[in-house]
């Protein structure tokens, strides 16, 4: 009897497996769409559960490397953060907070081709940008916040709306030549960012335009450029620029209409939008713990309980790690960002040089002012890009060794 269930779960995997009935291109297809769609929460566990199989049943296998172990690392420390305040509420937060690392590994275990996936995900982009359009004209998704008047589209908030739009640019942009139909549809994303009056992604897009014409330049010259701390200061002085630009958006009269709000180099309160104060609140309240919660951490939830701001969360993921694992899982979630710099430098793959370390800069610069982290909209495409990354920078005897076993030393 046992060997007769046996047989039979063996052939139904075999089946499930042969099939393809679980694979990467439809499920990056699905998770635009599925964001566009936030009232309906059941999509995203299903869309989560798809996922897990995706990663059980995909071929290929993970070369284990150091970055691999502090991921499953930084998954413990939630988890024991998660443990010290069991709730819904925080139950949901950590899903959120590893799910991100279902993609990682997802993409450790089998990545494939750039290519095909970035053009997945146009074509699912496609259809977020024209819904939203549809949904602009039928004078839908403008919505007064404060005094101000920003376009949220088929979003919740106009930061959702922000972030789909600037990774159909990253998807778009990356490319040797643009065609019309490639220079409309970023137009059309631009637009609505800077219509949504979300500033940070407003500077993100700068950031992007700045790295494609790094990648052109570097098509014609063929000399791959390699993350180092000049790329790094032509980043930041791009930055500069684009707060620069961004400010002079209230010299035109219909964003002085709609009371836009753009950065002014004082301490003014709009600046941050309240932030400041959040922040404040947030780390002081982490100060007053323990030894011991400070090194590793209070919980998940706390700080929505003390910042009095319609229990917001610590709007900084780098505050956020401080408060929920402490200094350590913040010093260990910094190392492994860092990890993944030698990976970018070994890539021959340059459209997933660009692409990863685009939607990487959204996460890292996105999360100064949000916890990004709990918004799977803003992690999982970054996640799985940085899995593809490490994946696609080991050398192929290491690639294809069984996961556990020892690899090819890849630093020499």
């Amino acid at each position: 009897m046992q060997k007769n269930v046996r047989h039979c779960t063996q052939s139904v995997l075999l089946w499930i497996q042969d099939k393809h009935i679980f694979n990467i291109s439809l499920l990056l297809f699905l998770k635009p769409i599925t964001d566009m769609f936030y009232q309906f929460r059941f999509l995203d566990a299903l869309l989560l559960a798809y996922a897990a199989g995706v990663l059980v049943f995909s071929a290929g296998k993970i070369a284990r490397q150091k970055i691999d172990l502090i991921a499953l690392l930084i998954i413990l420390m939630f988890t024991q953060s998660f443990l010290k305040n069991v709730s819904f509420g925080s139950l949901l937060i950590y899903i959120k907070i590893i799910s991100q690392y279902l993609l990682f590994f997802i993409a450790r275990k089998s990545y494939e081709d750039t290519e095909r996936y970035v053009s997945v995900l146009q074509k699912s982009y496609l259809i977020v940008l024209i819904t939203n359009l549809l949904a602009i004209g039928l004078g839908y998704g403008t919505v007064l916040w404060g005094e101000a008047h920003t376009l949220r589209g088929m979003y919740y908030y106009k930061t959702d709306l922000s972030i789909a739009m600037l990774q159909l640019i990253i998807l778009f942009i990356m490319k040797s030549r643009w065609s019309w139909y490639d220079f409309l549809v970023m137009l059309a994303g631009f637009s609505m960012i800077v219509l949504s009056n979300s500033r940070l992604f407003f500077i993100l897009s700068v950031e992007i335009l700045f790295a494609a014409f790094l990648y052109r330049y570097e098509s014609r010259m063929k000399l791959p450029l390699r993350i180092g701390f000049k790329l790094f200061i032509g980043f930041a002085l791009v930055g500069v620029l684009a707060i620069f630009l961004q400010k002079q958006l209230n010299s035109i009269t219909y964003f002085q209409d709609a009371n836009f709000i753009t950065f002014d180099f004082t301490d003014a309160a709009y600046n941050t939008q309240g932030r400041a104060t959040i922040w404040k609140v947030t780390f002081a309240r982490y100060m007053q713990a323990g030894p011991l919660d400070r090194i590793f951490g209070i919980d998940l939830t706390s700080d929505m309980l003390y910042n009095g701001f319609f229990s917001a969360n610590a709007h900084n993921m780098y505050l956020k790690n401080l408060f929920c694992i402490g200094l350590a899982g913040l010093i260990v979630s910094l190392i492994f960002y860092l990890l993944t710099i030698p990976c970018f430098n070994r890539l021959k793959d340059r459209n997933l040089f660009y692409t990863a370390g685009c939607f990487l800069l959204t996460v890292l610069i996105g999360g100064i002012a949000n916890n990004v982290q709990e918004f799977t909209q803003f992690t999982w495409l970054p996640m799985f890009f940085l899995g593809g990354c490490v994946k696609r920078s080991l050398p192929i005897e290491a690639d294809e060794q069984r996961g556990g076993q020892k690899c090819v030393d890849i630093r020499t």
